[in-house]
């Protein structure tokens, strides 16, 4: 749809509904202040939200949260995700293998979301839950969702955007995210170094469908105190593997796919650990 077609008092609301934190809570104040939208109309938003569940409000602290509406309909649409069928044996083998969690994220709406996961079996591992929400400008999976998207849809992604500085290694210009998008196409492969949790690093690889549509990222993270750039250029190499299996299920060409994410080239990772 063109930029005539949309419906800009949406728009602004949406931004506000993607801009409340997953799993604390913010004030009106500073959701004016993350949107650049006026605390009367931020408040108006945040008023229809709540009457709908989309969004709560705690009576004491006059907070706002995600609300359980959300969940809901996330669950709803993820039972008509074939995917997640598709993917999970492949997850469950890469967790299986290299003893760390892996997970499917796929869009939704201007940022995207955990679809299906397998918990490794280790005692200590990053938290992650089902329907958990990142946005498309930090951590593995989100950005090679972003990177492979055609590029009048990847500019009016990266348009609508509010960046905000999670730890030092958040992106937050968009010059700097095209660069990474970039280099993301060239090998195939995203590695995240600690951008929304310093306490750990991710990788993703695509998922193409049948259309050559990217339908979501294979990902896996780890604690920083397991990292090396041996042992993560052999955990890539798996999932481009892994991917190209699923891609075909879904009815793309796996000689294709092979090449669009540089199957047989050289891996390659410039390791900046983040501060655990």
């Amino acid at each position: 749809m063109g930029a005539n077609s949309r419906v800009k008092s949406l728009e602004s609301a949406l931004h506000v509904l993607n801009a409340i934190p997953e799993d604390s809570s913010i004030s009106v104040t500073q959701l004016s202040k993350d949107t650049g939208l006026s605390k009367s109309t931020v408040c108006k938003i945040l008023a229809t939200y709540c009457d709908y569940g989309f969004v709560a409000q705690d009576p004491a602290s006059k907070l706002f949260s995600l609300g359980p509406m959300l969940i809901t309909k996330g669950q709803r649409a993820l039972k008509n995700v074939n995917l997640r069928q598709v993917i999970r044996p492949y997850l469950k083998y890469l967790s299986g293998k290299f003893n760390e969690n892996s997970m499917l994220m796929t869009q939704y709406g201007n940022a995207a979301l955990i679809s299906e996961y397998c918990e490794a079996e280790v005692p200590v591992r990053l938290a992650m839950r089902l329907s958990q929400v990142h946005e498309l400008y930090y951590g593995a999976a989100p950005k090679v969702i972003l990177a492979n998207k055609k590029p009048e849809e990847q500019a009016a992604l990266i348009d609508s955007m509010v960046f905000v500085k999670h730890t030092p290694a958040t992106i937050t210009s968009k010059e700097a995210l095209y660069e990474v998008l970039t280099h993301i196409r060239e090998t195939g492969f995203c590695y995240s170094g600690g951008e929304f949790d310093s306490s750990g690093v991710g990788i993703a690889v695509p998922i193409w469908d049948g259309a050559k549509t990217v339908a979501g990222g294979m990902a896996m993270n780890i604690p920083v105190f397991r990292v090396s750039e041996e042992r993560l250029v052999e955990m890539i190499a798996e999932m481009k593997r892994c991917a190209v299996q699923v891609s075909e299920a879904l009815g793309a060409d796996p000689g294709e796919i092979a090449q669009m994410i540089h199957l047989d080239q050289s891996i390659h990772i410039d390791i900046n650990l983040p501060q655990a």
